[in-house]
């Protein structure tokens, strides 16, 4: 083999070693984490021979540890506000932080540097999300408060402040309402109050139908909250049906019955005595009688 192909050989070799390196790195940044927890992130890596160099890390672009295996000592941290290192937990492999804050959210990258002579370098981020947990409960405000079959409903579901806003969804009858439809559209949206405090809101209009109610005639509406992991909540109201409900028409059946005991009433008047055959020949004779006198009168 010529000395040219050798050294191209060795250099080819070199650069496989170093790429093999590049992907061998890894950082892990646990989740979920909420105000207040202490965390570890960690850094792997394999420099397949060569010796450590430095590791470095950063919040954003602002270097808050590293660890040089050849000082003494071999930590140093440097002031980043509101991130508190725990030198104790810290090592060429991860470090720790203690009270974290929702403001040190963000990406935290790891910079591992091989020694000499390649002093190779190569960084890895991951992104880290302090939550502030929701103070009190999900509120739930329904109008109208009569539910009628074909009527609208409308219902209003507010989270507390927390950061980042929780995720809120409607349930009815236990059954998640992922999307809307002719019947039912929902609306969500998040207000921000403050730096890094928010809460979310959802709206839900609902056309009423017999289907909703179970056979008790009673519907359950739901706000479920959640916080990824470390947070959740919820709201219900059972609602009644109260759709009016009309007695049959029953008139025309009431109306024969009462014009038989109507007739028979008018029956029973005429075949009386008052009205009977025999008052009436007597009433014609008496017409008669004075007829006669009066004509008796007249011819004299």
């Amino acid at each position: 083999m010529k000395t040219s192909q050798l050294k191209s050989f060795i250099g080819l070799a070199f650069i496989a070693r170093v790429c093999w390196a590049l992907n061998s790195l890894r950082i892990n940044v646990p989740r979920p984490i909420k105000v207040g927890d202490t965390v570890t992130l960690t850094c792997d890596y394999d420099l397949e021979g060569e010796q450590l160099y430095a590791i470095k890390w950063y919040w954003k672009e602002a270097e808050f540890f590293r660890f040089v295996p050849r000082e003494s000592p071999p930590f140093k941290t440097f002031a980043v506000r509101h991130i508190i290192v725990d030198v104790s937990g810290s090592d060429r492999n991860k470090v720790t932080l203690k009270d974290v804050q929702k403001v040190i959210s963000g990406t935290y990258t790891c910079e591992v540097s091989a020694d000499a002579p390649t002093f190779h370098t190569e960084m890895k981020g991951g992104f880290m999300q302090v939550h502030e947990l929701p103070h009190g409960n999900l509120t739930m405000i329904i109008e109208p408060s009569k539910v009628e079959v074909g009527k609208l409903l409308k219902a209003n579901c507010r989270s507390p402040l927390a950061y980042p806003a929780p995720n809120l969804i409607w349930s009815i009858n236990n059954e998640t309402v992922y999307y809307n439809t002719s019947e039912i559209e929902t609306y969500n949206y998040i207000e921000s109050v403050k730096i890094l405090s928010e809460y979310s809101e959802t709206k839900i209009q609902i056309i009423i139908n017999q289907s909703f109610f179970d056979q008790n005639g009673h519907m359950e509406l739901r706000c479920n909250g959640i916080l990824d992991e470390l947070w959740k909540s919820s709201v219900s109201k059972v609602l009644k049906d109260e759709t009016p409900v009309f007695a049959p028409v029953l008139g025309s059946t009431s109306s024969q019955i009462d014009d038989g005991d109507q007739q028979g009433n008018f029956d029973k008047l005429m075949n009386s005595s008052s009205f009977g055959p025999s008052s009436l020949q007597r009433a014609s004779i008496s017409y008669i009688f004075l007829l006669l006198i009066f004509f008796t009168l007249i011819i004299r």
